[in-house]
């Protein structure tokens, strides 16, 4: 699935950090698959400013072919789900949504 740095960031920071051992090894996975590596950190030139927000070039395609589970898109799923169902949806949300969900 193609997915953008953004969408990558919203499901790290989105996904529950507690659950069973399956849970964790999968999330565990997961987080291996949606990390940016040094080279993508290099190319979108990554920057955390004081306030701990990150930043990158937003001239350079984004988007990264990303293989996933049906138990990690599970995750995703579920995560995306709860916050529709609680009312937390926010703009950044959205694309996720539409990937996932719909």
């Amino acid at each position: 699935m193609e997915l953008t740095i953004m969408e990558r960031l919203m499901v790290l920071s989105g996904i529950k950090q507690e659950g069973d051992i399956i849970f964790l090894r999968v999330r565990r996975d997961l987080t291996k698959k949606l990390a940016l590596t040094e080279e993508e950190i290099k190319k979108y030139d990554m920057k955390i400013d004081p306030g701990g927000m990150s930043r990158w070039k937003l001239d350079v395609p984004q988007e990264t072919e990303i293989v996933i589970s049906d138990t990690e898109k599970s995750l995703i799923v579920n995560f995306l789900t709860v916050l529709n169902k609680n009312h937390k949806l926010t703009n950044n949300h959205f694309s996720l949504y539409e990937k996932f969900i719909e």
